[in-house]
């Protein structure tokens, strides 16, 4: 039985990503892409650290420290950089958020050879299902427009990055504050983010409203990704990514109210099996499938109580 902090949570992480991914696609229209994100970034260092003072949060420290940049480097910078460069590139908020819903599979597959644990045929499965999602709902823009292949290239690339930077959380920094984390991942999203600008820098918002529109991304990614680190510190990496199989439909839904955007068969289809997938990645059959989900999940709770207490997790 999920306790009534996680649920909360993961609602909070649903509304707020899908409310980021829509209105970024809106602020992209006005704004260079790169700039909407680095203004966004820049919210985000002002707000988290402001918390991290008044709530004397402590931060990761020595090789922790360095854990921290290097999940915020996959986590922050990679996701974020890509999805924002498809964004800008023709990509729609439902794509972008129905490819990133794959995370619950590609968490399988790195828990499998990264972790080298046991999956089970299930979770392989919905590999091939979430695999199928993706083409319904993808392929007849890349017939439609083949300039759209690179950008969906992208979008996989922030897939990568947050799957994988989660993994990382889950297993090295289940002991530190979620806060501190994306406090830090601001910090180190910004540098990567400088060559992209320095390129071709963009023109600052003119419109007062885009300034507010931007302000508001800014709070809402501040929200949403830290509930997300939440989730993955209380429950791992494998359990708190399902919720990005809810994500593309409240994503869909909330792209039709604000934006007009049409929800096509295809990408309905795209959305159907993405939740299929992850419906096998969170029910798996049997025991065996059960304890593989504990052991990519879950740390034991004596564990990760001891965790707590130190302030570290035990390699």
């Amino acid at each position: 039985m999920l306790k009534p902090s996680v649920l909360v949570s993961a609602a909070a992480t649903v509304v707020l990503y899908a409310l980021n991914y829509v209105l970024g696609a809106v602020a992209v229209r006005s704004a260079a892409p790169f700039l909407v994100l680095a203004l966004r970034w820049a919210v985000i260092v002002i707000v988290l650290w402001a918390a991290v003072l008044t709530m004397r949060i402590r931060l990761p420290r020595g090789r922790a420290l360095w854990e921290a940049i290097g999940v915020n480097v996959l986590t922050q910078g990679a996701q974020f950089i890509a999805s924002y460069w498809a964004l800008g590139h023709g990509a729609s908020a439902g794509v972008v958020a129905l490819v990133i819903a794959m995370n619950p599979v590609m968490t399988a597959v790195a828990t499998s050879l990264i972790l080298r644990r046991r999956q089970g045929a299930t979770a392989w499965w919905a590999v091939f299902v979430g695999a199928v999602a993706v083409m319904f709902a993808c392929l007849p823009k890349i017939a439609a427009d083949p300039r759209v292949g690179p950008v969906l290239v992208a979008v996989v690339l922030a897939l990568l990055g947050l799957s994988l930077g989660s993994l990382w959380q889950g297993e090295r920094l289940r002991g530190e504050s979620p806060i501190a984390l994306n406090a830090i991942g601001a910090c180190v999203g910004l540098p990567l983010l400088a060559p992209f600008l320095f390129v071709a820098p963009p023109a600052m918002p003119t419109s007062w409203s885009v300034w507010l529109l931007i302000l508001v991304i800014g709070l809402i990614g501040a929200a949403g990704t830290t509930c997300y680190s939440w989730l993955v510190r209380t429950v791992g990496a494998g359990e708190a990514s399902i919720v990005f199989s809810v994500i593309p439909a409240v994503t869909a839904v909330a792209a039709w109210v604000l934006l007009g955007d049409a929800v096509t068969v295809p990408v309905v289809i795209g959305l159907v099996l993405g939740a299929v997938a992850c419906l096998l990645r969170v029910l798996p059959p049997g025991r065996a499938g059960a304890a593989a989900g504990a052991r990519g999940g879950e740390l034991p709770r004596r564990r990760r109580g001891a965790s707590r207490g130190r302030g570290r997790v035990v390699s």
